[in-house]
């Protein structure tokens, strides 16, 4: 796959390239999913779509979601958990295997978007759980 310099999924593949066995984080870009709900926009669709092929080409690589998870707002922590279990569930129909794939809650409070998902992508050994992510 060849993305063009600067494009969204170039960035993709640079992220999943760059990710080593710490960890590198990247958040969905803005409109991924449908206003208020847990379904994937048409663009989230796209971006989804190529972060399938991207793991698909990169068999040492794995990713955990990361829900952004806020004590005061639970609809917004629900509605990220929602969201990412629809990511989840199009990867895995895409043929991304189960054990590639893990939803994480991080609940520091520090994101501004409270239904917010961050990918962390990391790459190597599998024998230890998949990290939150270093930014």
């Amino acid at each position: 796959m060849v993305a063009a310099k600067g494009s969204r999924q170039r960035a993709m593949a640079e992220w999943l390239t760059a990710a080593g066995a710490r960890g590198s984080s990247l958040d969905l870009a803005p409109g991924a999913f449908v206003s208020e709900k847990g379904t994937l926009s048409r663009a989230g669709l796209r971006e989804a779509a190529t972060l399938a092929t991207l793991l698909d080409a990169t068999a040492d690589a794995r990713i955990a979601l990361v829900v952004h998870e806020h004590a005061q707002n639970v609809a917004a922590s629900s509605l990220g958990r929602r969201r990412a279990d629809a990511l989840a569930t199009f990867l895995k129909e895409r043929g991304i295997a189960s054990d590639r794939l893990a939803i994480r809650t991080d609940r520091s409070g520090r994101s501004p978007n409270q239904a917010s998902l961050t990918l962390v992508a990391e790459r190597g050994s599998w024998r230890d759980p998949i990290r939150t992510g270093a930014r």
